[in-house]
């Protein structure tokens, strides 16, 4: 039901009533306002990160298979993040959610950057000088030299590897690796 906006078409598709079908757009309307993704008159804010986060959790419960993806770009972003998992992941399992979890993130990095790209923080992280950071931008030179990805899309990809859980089983591996970076 992908773009698909006529209540009557998704209440026939979904077996859902209209009433159903009604109080759910305006339930989702409401929480976007909330996130900050809408405003007021429901128009749509820029936001980028918001939404590709919100969006990183709509597509992370959707088979990969969806019919919506470039599948070209999605076979690049798996291959990418199979080798950053391979540089980075210090021998642990992979964990299918969050491999998934990071594939969609790099997915919506390379197809959204030049339309709607990340913007600068006035922050200054020191995320740019950890072994991540450098590890993400040596591999997107390696796997994605057709895009101009700036330091503000790595620095988010940066954020995604960093938030992961890497289902460690030792505490002294995971401070190991704190104090690397």
């Amino acid at each position: 039901m992908t773009d698909e906006t006529n209540y009557l078409t998704i209440v026939e598709n979904e077996f859902v009533s209209v009433t159903k079908a009604f109080q759910l757009k305006k339930n989702v309307e409401q929480y976007f306002i909330e996130i900050g993704l809408l405003d007021e008159n429901k128009a749509w804010l820029n936001d980028e990160i918001t939404f590709r986060l919100v969006t990183l959790t709509v597509l992370a419960r959707k088979p990969l298979n969806c019919h919506t993806l470039d599948k070209e770009k999605m076979k690049q972003s798996q291959e990418f993040v199979e080798k950053l998992f391979f540089d980075l992941a210090n021998c642990y399992e992979k964990n299918d959610r969050e491999y998934t979890f990071l594939t969609l993130a790099v997915y919506l990095t390379i197809t959204r950057y030049e339309d709607h790209p990340v913007q600068k923080s006035s922050i200054k992280y020191k995320l740019e000088e950890s072994l991540t950071f450098k590890k993400i931008q040596t591999n997107v030179k390696l796997f994605f030299k057709e895009y101009d990805l700036d330091n503000n899309e790595l620095l988010f990809l940066t954020t995604i590897y960093k938030n992961i859980s890497l289902n460690s089983d030792s505490f002294m591996t995971i401070q190991l690796n704190y104090q690397y970076e």
